[in-house]
């Protein structure tokens, strides 16, 4: 393998898309990453690792470190993870052949872990971020790989150690993975303006709708590793090359992390055979956070981009996600009648804005959001699934023109964080 100025991609290009279906899906698969905060009884984060003992029952199994801590419980139904905050759960579910059984077995979850929570004195959060304790080193789970990564990036990457996502995976064949990436990444701004939910942080007003966005947007923008990427791809081999061409941060082989020496990815497979060309590529491509990934290990695209949401609508970010590549065709036209060549530009642009001001910035063409939820809705209708309401909060969003984290905004102003954090408490909504 060849790595040049002009990359020679064919040998990555052929075992990235192996990882994706050669023919047309019929029925799209949908599988969600949904992290949470844990807080205590003041607010502050609550550390998750007190709860792993009550968690495990049936059909968990425990996952332990190289150190033999517990950094997770796999199951059939679902599963809990350990993430980077030490007061962050993630409950991991699917892949399910609709959002209905995706729901069920969550919930499922949900209330399991709400359940545990509380008889620890402990509240989990539909939110986006630690309402109140600040990102930190000491906030941050003792893996190693973590503290490498912190090496390799700075105190940007502590926002991680705070913050609480709500990613979905969506079903892709081979030749969709770039088209589907593309847009997912064009319409990245929508999803933010929705469902944006960190915009109280450390026990205030961040100014932000997306403190998330923000933070992790800090991370080497001048290449583009987190959010929107700079250009779209405009090949399977163009996505590639773009990623190798990004800084090395870091290498993990054989469960142990080295840091990488920051030159572009390129650099370090000189001399490597393609087996192990591909094992260091798996690794790199892991630590780019592009609000769309294509992942070649679950044959998804990632859509990355959403906060956590309060539980009345804990669905509306996979539901989205799930609209927009069931709609990818209608909507890829709708992009293009409204916007035109220049529309990655204008997105860009719009991504920033929306990043501050959620709803209440303007849009790049009127009714553009609406145009967007209308086409999302009818794709998830032509499932035939009962999928398509999981997108009424979202419609009810846009018309009060505030999405969760302007509403919690308003409510501190008003009546403070522990107002806040109740609102926010899961706990209160399914008992």
């Amino acid at each position: 393998m060849s790595f040049d100025s002009c990359l020679d991609m064919a040998s990555f290009s052929e075992r990235f898309q192996s990882g994706f279906s050669s023919v047309p899906i019929q029925v799209r698969k949908i599988g969600r990453e949904a992290e949470f905060p844990i807080v205590d009884a003041e607010g502050r984060a609550f550390d998750i690792s007190a709860l792993w003992a009550d968690l495990v029952g049936p059909g968990l199994v425990r996952e332990r470190n190289a150190e033999g801590m517990i950094v997770g419980l796999n199951g059939v139904q679902y599963s809990y993870a350990s993430e980077v905050g030490r007061g962050t759960i993630e409950v991991i579910t699917g892949p399910r052949h609709d959002l209905i059984e995706l729901s069920r077995d969550h919930e499922a979850a949900m209330v399991r872990l709400v359940k545990v929570a509380t008889a620890h004195g402990a509240r989990v959060l539909g939110m986006g971020v630690q309402p109140l304790t600040p990102a930190s080193e000491a906030l941050m789970t003792p893996k190693p790989r973590y503290g490498v990564l912190q090496q390799a990036i700075g105190d940007a990457w502590l926002s991680f150690s705070a913050t609480a996502s709500d990613q979905t995976h969506v079903d892709v064949a081979a030749p969709e993975i770039i088209p589907m990436s593309n847009l997912c990444n064009l319409l990245s701004p929508v999803i933010i303006a929705l469902c944006g939910s960190s915009g109280v942080v450390e026990g205030v007003d961040a100014s932000l709708c997306s403190w998330r966005e923000a933070k992790m947007g800090e991370i080497q923008p001048e290449f583009g590793r987190h959010g929107m990427p700079v250009v779209p791809a405009e090949s399977l081999a163009h996505h590639l090359e773009m990623l190798c061409g990004l800084p090395h941060l870091m290498d993990r082989k054989d469960g142990t992390s080295t840091l990488g020496d920051g030159r572009p990815f390129s650099a370090l497979l000189e001399g490597m055979d393609d087996d192990e060309a591909w094992r260091a590529f798996m690794v790199h491509d892991h630590y780019v956070w592009h609000s769309a990934r294509p992942r070649s290990r679950q044959g998804t695209i990632e859509v990355r981009c959403a906060g956590q949401q309060p539980w009345d609508g804990h669905m509306s970010a996979a539901a989205l996600s799930l609209g927009l590549v069931c709609g990818a065709a209608e909507l890829a036209r709708f992009v293009d009648d409204e916007l035109g060549p220049e529309a990655w530009s204008i997105m860009r642009r719009w991504h920033v804005e929306v990043i501050r001001h959620g709803l209440a910035a303007t849009e790049p063409r009127a009714g553009f959001i609406r145009g967007v939820l209308e086409r999302a809705k009818a794709a998830l209708r032509a499932r035939g699934r009962k999928e398509a309401t999981m997108l009424d909060p979202l419609f009810a969003r846009l018309d009060r023109g505030a999405n969760p984290a302007q509403r919690a905004r308003a409510l501190l102003a008003l009546e403070g964080l522990d107002a806040v954090i109740a609102q926010a408490s899961i706990a209160e909504a399914i008992g």
